[in-house]
């Protein structure tokens, strides 16, 4: 058994088990220990970053990141490690438009819980390279989401080179995050804990196999799709998606290598930096 600490006061005991389960998931949450003195630490305290957005979100945001020790601004004109542009309009039909690098990239993370640890650690939001500068255009619903993928970009963004890949029991996942993630941050561990633990909000109608009833519509909003026909662009990619199945989207999966001179190559999150 190990006893570990945050801020001088002890937080939780683990089996070696769990203790080996913690390293790995540790980066992902954007913390870090000090293995001697058994101590969890922020690994973003000394990161600064100017987030144009609103003051609601903000305030979410800063919340949901408290125990990473990151230093959040809001437009601000100091230099900064990251600055982050949120904006909020109807666009295509992926929930996320991101722009970096002058290229277009459309991101569709989970909004709902899975067993899968992997893919429940930051609901396959995988930012496809790493900027100084990340735009996003979140569709109308997705800002009660946009806490948690702003959390995961931010995270991501300074601490992916720590990330190794995660085979854990969701079950063993789930114990991880009651004992050590909740007491530290009880905001950020909700996005991780079961849905019957969350208030987790349900899914807009048009990602929706089926409703149990039908909304409100006037004769003119009868004829107009759902959906919004999807644009055709030349960088348009769509995370985890076969590529046999759309020759012309980017496959994007973050456990294979990112070759920078093949535009169908994949990036890999747990690559050490250049």
């Amino acid at each position: 058994m190990e006893r570990l600490y945050w801020k001088s006061r002890a937080i939780a005991t683990l089996t070696n088990e769990e203790r080996k389960h913690l390293s790995i998931l540790l980066p992902y949450f954007g913390l870090s220990i000090e293995p001697n003195t058994k101590v969890i630490t922020g690994a973003l305290e000394h990161k600064l970053v100017n987030v144009h957005c609103s003051n609601d979100l903000f305030e979410t945001l800063s919340k949901s990141l408290a125990h990473t020790g990151v230093r959040l601004k809001q437009r601000t004109d100091e230099t900064c490690d990251l600055t982050i542009t949120v904006s909020v309009r109807n666009g295509s039909s992926y929930p996320i438009a991101l722009r970096v690098n002058n290229m277009n990239y459309y991101l569709k993370p989970l909004q709902m819980m899975t067993t899968n640890v992997q893919e429940q650690l930051h609901k396959r939001f995988w930012l496809p390279t790493i900027s100084s500068s990340l735009a996003f255009r979140f569709q109308p619903y997705v800002p009660k989401h946009a806490a948690e993928w702003l959390s995961y970009a931010i995270i991501q963004s300074f601490h992916r080179d720590e990330f190794r890949p995660v085979d854990i029991s969701f079950r063993d996942y789930q114990t991880i995050v009651r004992k050590v993630l909740l007491p530290l941050n009880k905001n950020f561990a909700q996005f991780q804990l079961q849905e019957s633990e969350t208030d987790w909000p349900d899914l807009p109608p048009e990602l929706t196999t089926s409703t149990p009833s039908k909304p409100t519509m006037n004769k003119e909003d009868k004829k107009k799709p759902l959906i919004q026909e999807e644009p055709v662009l030349h960088h348009q990619i769509e995370p985890f998606k076969n590529a046999k199945a759309n020759q012309q989207t980017q496959t994007f999966n973050p456990f294979k290598f990112q070759n920078r001179e093949n535009r169908r190559s994949i990036i890999n999150p747990f690559q050490k930096k250049r």
